[in-house]
């Protein structure tokens, strides 16, 4: 009986450490490899390369499109703006049809620089 109440004391006094201990390895082990841990930051600095070396190659292809617009005669280039505009903003499929066929009036412009204009 005495040894069995020992064991038992012995058990109690040990579990309080034990589960403190459980519980720091548990949060450890969150920081490390949780979806905020430490070697998730190696993975979001690559994705963030990643997406700014994309953000430049569509800027680069921006400015191409934008100088291409400018190609256009003056009037032509605003209204194919403002139709390009009508379309992104509300989903205006006239102003896209519209916008598709001053890009195909316009003589000027390869038919690769038209692809491009219409996106």
């Amino acid at each position: 009986m005495k040894r069995a109440r020992n064991l038992w004391n012995m058990l109690r006094s040990a579990a309080t450490p034990a589960l403190a201990m459980i519980i720091v390895a548990f949060f450890g082990g969150y920081a490390l490899f949780g979806a905020n841990g430490i070697l998730a930051g190696f993975e979001y600095r690559q994705m963030l390369e990643q997406r700014q070396a994309e953000l430049a190659l569509l800027q680069k292809e921006k400015a191409e499109v934008a100088n291409r617009v400018a190609l256009l005669d003056p009037k032509r280039a605003k209204l194919y703006e403002e139709f390009r505009t009508r379309f992104q903003q509300n989903g205006d499929e006239e102003g896209l049809a519209l916008g598709k066929a001053l890009l195909e009036e316009a003589q000027s412009l390869s038919m690769g620089d038209r692809e491009r204009l219409y996106g």
